[in-house]
């Protein structure tokens, strides 16, 4: 068989699905997305999406939420573990996080359109939640300067001020910008390490 007409490995057919999936939904929304239009954006049937995807449209949707949070985290870690500093890597952490998200063309659609998808995860039982995910995923990345539990802490405060700043923002504060998001490193959370961990 020539490689053109080659059928993709698993992975490389569940990435050509992931990457149609995040077409769609930031064209027509999550509620609207089905997986007839997953297909055709793919270049794909119907049945080689649900090959890679059994579950059919929650398994896709899920995997792709759980894909782009991994991504998310990832630039967090490398962001943080090229930084110079507590307080430095701090930023850049929180900044990567707020370019990786700022460039998912989907979640800016989702959550202008379709807001009650995404205010759950971020308030009450689901803040918790995320809370506790987003700050197992960062304390690693301060080890460099902080014991465990200090860490934790840290990375807790880090996502409460993440989400205060992305879910309101703040007209002089531009997440995305390492060196204002600094400024409030330096003003909300250096001020509750103590000083012998900085």
């Amino acid at each position: 068989m020539p490689a053109s007409t080659r059928a993709p490995s698993p992975s490389a057919l569940r990435q050509r699905v992931h990457e149609a999936a995040l077409a769609c939904i930031s064209r027509y929304g999550v509620a609207k997305t089905n997986l007839d239009d997953v297909a055709a954006e793919a270049g794909l049937s119907r049945a080689a999406v649900y090959r890679a995807y059994p579950g059919g449209k929650p398994a896709l949707l899920s995997s792709v939420f759980a894909t782009e949070a991994d991504r998310v985290v990832s630039s967090i870690s490398e962001a943080v573990s090229h930084a110079g500093g507590l307080a430095h890597g701090l930023a850049a952490g929180m900044s990567a996080a707020a370019r990786q998200l700022g460039s998912i063309e989907a979640l800016r659609f989702v959550l202008r359109y379709e807001p009650e998808l995404v205010l759950p995860h971020l308030s009450f039982a689901g803040l918790d939640r995320f809370l506790a995910a987003a700050s197992g995923a960062l304390a690693p990345a301060l080890a460099r300067w902080l014991d465990p539990l200090a860490a934790r802490r840290t990375a807790e405060l880090c996502a409460r001020l993440f989400v205060s700043h992305w879910g309101n923002p703040d007209p002089r504060v531009r997440l995305s910008d390492p060196e204002q998001t600094l400024r409030l490193v330096e003003d909300f959370v250096l001020p509750t390490i103590p000083n012998e961990e900085q």
